[in-house]
C-alpha cells in the first residue's frame, strides 16, 4: 500500500513543537478522519515512524490512545487497523451526539459570553467554502470552532468529555467527497442553520437552541449518508484488492 501524501503537510511542521505522541495522534487521527488513511487500513508502527520522522513508541503511544478511542483496533497477530465502521455505527454515533449536543446547547444559552457570541459570529463565514481545497479545510476547522465553542459554553465536563470521543469516532468531512453541487447546497443550509442558532443564543432561548442543533445533526448526517456509503464502499474494495 503506498503511504505517500498521507498526512497534512502541516502536521509535519507541529511535529516539533508540543506533546510529539499529542501531534503524532493528531496526525494520524485527522489522515483518518479525512479519508486518507481508510477503515481497514494496517496501521504499522514502523512504516508510520518513518513517514513521520519519529520513532516506533512515540507511534506506539498514539495507536494506542486511537484504539482506546474506538477509532482503531488491535487484531491477535495482525496488528493494529482502522476500525471498520459500518454506516448504522455512524448513524448511532450521529444520534448519540444529536441527544448530548442538543443538552450542551441547551445549557449554553444561560452561559454564554458577549465575547464567545462575537466569535461566533466572526467565524460564521469562514464555516462555509467553496471549491478551493484551502477552503475545506478552512471550513472544517471553523465549523469544529462554531460548535464546540458552544459546548465548552455548557460548563460540563461531563458533556465535553463525551461529546469529545463522539467527534473523534465520527468519520465525516471527507477531502474530495466536499465539491460536488449537493454539497455546495448543503453549506449554505449549514450556514443559515448556524445563523438561527446563534440568533437563539443572543435571546437566551436554551429549548429553541437545543431543538434546532439537534435538527441541524439529523440533517448533516443525512446528507452525508451518500457520501459515506460510497467512501466506505470504497474502502472495502480497496481492502479486499489488498488482502
Amino acid at each position: 500500500m503506498s503511504t505517500s501524501n498521507r498526512f497534512d503537510p502541516r502536521f509535519q511542521k507541529q511535529l516539533a513543537s508540543g506533546t510529539l505522541a499529542q501531534q503524532v495522534y493528531e496526525a494520524i487521527h485527522d489522515s483518518i478522519i479525512c479519508g486518507r488513511i481508510h477503515p481497514g487500513d494496517p496501521l504499522r508502527q514502523a512504516e508510520l515512524a518513518e513517514e513521520l520522522g519519529v520513532s516506533a513508541r512515540t507511534v506506539r503511544e498514539a495507536l494506542s490512545r486511537l484504539v482506546a478511542e474506538g477509532l482503531a483496533e488491535y487484531e491477535p497477530h495482525r496488528g493494529v487497523r482502522v476500525k471498520r465502521f459500518t454506516i448504522a455505527d455512524q448513524e448511532a454515533l450521529y444520534q448519540m451526539r444529536s441527544a448530548i449536543e442538543g443538552m450542551a446547547f441547551e445549557a449554553a444559552a444561560s452561559r454564554i459570553s458577549r465575547e464567545e457570541l462575537d466569535y461566533l459570529r466572526e467565524i460564521i463565514d469562514l464555516a462555509s467554502q467553496d471549491i478551493d481545497p484551502e477552503s475545506v479545510r478552512t471550513a472544517r476547522y471553523y465549523n469544529h470552532e462554531f460548535h464546540w465553542t458552544i459546548i465548552r459554553a455548557s460548563g460540563s465536563d461531563q458533556f465535553i468529555r463525551i461529546l469529545d470521543q463522539i467527534w473523534k469516532s465520527m468519520l465525516t468531512y471527507f477531502e474530495g467527497s466536499n465539491l460536488d453541487d449537493d454539497n455546495f447546497i448543503r453549506r449554505a443550509e449549514d450556514r443559515a442553520s448556524h445563523q438561527a442558532i446563534l440568533d437563539a443564543l443572543e435571546v437566551r432561548d436554551g429549548k429553541k437552541v437545543r431543538k434546532m442543533i439537534e435538527d441541524h445533526i439529523r440533517v448533516t448526517f443525512e446528507g452525508q449518508r451518500r457520501h459515506l456509503a460510497e467512501y466506505l464502499d470504497h474502502s472495502l474494495e480497496n481492502l479486499h484488492e489488498a488482502s
